[in-house]
């Protein structure tokens, strides 16, 4: 009735990942609990890590990316030095890059995608 927002990332997966994967994420049991973020892990690989993370209210959050990384914010919002990030805000951080954001008053629901964006692991 209310309706659904599909966010499509295209090239999501190596051509070589045949396996299908599905996650309920609203289900409680598939998040896990850290001291201040929960985590819903979605897909990983050698290669890559793909996760949904809650971050609460003013929260400081780092992402690795050490072999790049790829963020979305899916519900709250997100602030750095000179910008912030509302739901739907979408970036790519390069490798290495030394990011460090703070959740909103309302805390952050992010996608975050990590190790895709270096050199293939041999």
């Amino acid at each position: 009735t209310d309706g659904a927002l599909i966010f499509v990332k295209l090239w999501q997966m190596p051509d070589s990942e045949t396996s299908t994967v599905r996650t309920h994420t609203g289900n409680t049991a598939t998040w896990m609990r850290g001291a201040d973020v929960e985590r819903c892990p979605l897909y990983a690989s050698d290669a890559e890590q793909v996760q949904l993370l809650r971050l609460p209210a003013r929260a400081v959050f780092q992402p690795d990316t050490a072999r790049g990384a790829e963020l979305l914010v899916v519900e709250g919002g997100l602030a750095e030095a000179h910008a912030t990030y509302e739901p739907f805000s979408w970036m790519r951080l390069p490798c290495g890059d030394a990011a460090a954001f703070t959740a909103g008053p309302a805390g952050a629901t992010l996608y975050l995608k990590t190790g895709h964006l270096a050199a293939p692991i041999r």
